[in-house]
């Protein structure tokens, strides 16, 4: 019985090794990625002034662009971001996908215990910055605090990429809970 018991707890212990290890691996394995992802972005978009105005430059080429004056006609705007989008960048606005939201609010990077969902899903940066996503839907419905935090910091991604489009997204949280402060 004895040994019976012992080969049990060795067995676990075990188990318990290889689950530790194998945690530690993915976490290790998505923090590199993540700052590999994070190195291909560009700077933030600089505020422009014309006319006593102030624009994003969102694709930071120095100018005022027609998609970044908000005083164009929604159809010019798009016309002229879209004649900017390369085939990868187009593809990438014609999907919505499910993300989580890292515990506090911070972006989705590395897989971690204390966050299940990121087991399931790819990292916020994967998402945007290797996919070209911008369109997502959160999976938890955290303190509005939280998600405020979350959007800031998924905009602020966002804008750092090529054009800097901004990111969309829904969550099952009812909209009149929260004020979302977008920079």
């Amino acid at each position: 019985m004895k040994k019976v018991f012992k080969i049990f707890l060795y067995t676990l212990l075990g188990l318990v090794v290889l689950i530790v290890i194998g945690l530690s691996y993915l976490y290790v394995s998505s923090s590199i990625a993540s700052k590999r992802n994070m190195g291909q972005l560009g700077p933030e978009a600089a505020t422009l002034l014309v006319d006593s105005l102030s624009f994003r430059d969102l694709n930071k080429n120095g100018k005022l662009d027609v998609y970044e004056d908000y005083r164009e006609h929604t159809d010019a705007r798009v016309e002229d971001l879209m004649s900017q989008m390369n085939l990868e960048e187009k593809a990438g606005l014609m999907f919505i996908t499910m993300t989580p939201i890292g515990n506090d609010g911070e972006l989705s990077e590395t897989k971690s215990i204390t966050n299940p969902l990121s087991f399931a899903f790819l990292a916020n940066s994967e998402m945007v910055v290797k996919k070209k996503m911008n369109h997502f839907n959160t999976l938890q419905s955290p303190e509005p605090k939280a998600l405020v935090v979350w959007n800031n910091n998924i905009q602020k991604l966002a804008e750092r990429m090529r054009l800097g489009i901004p990111v969309t997204h829904a969550t099952p949280m009812r909209i009149a809970q929260i004020q979302v402060r977008i920079c």
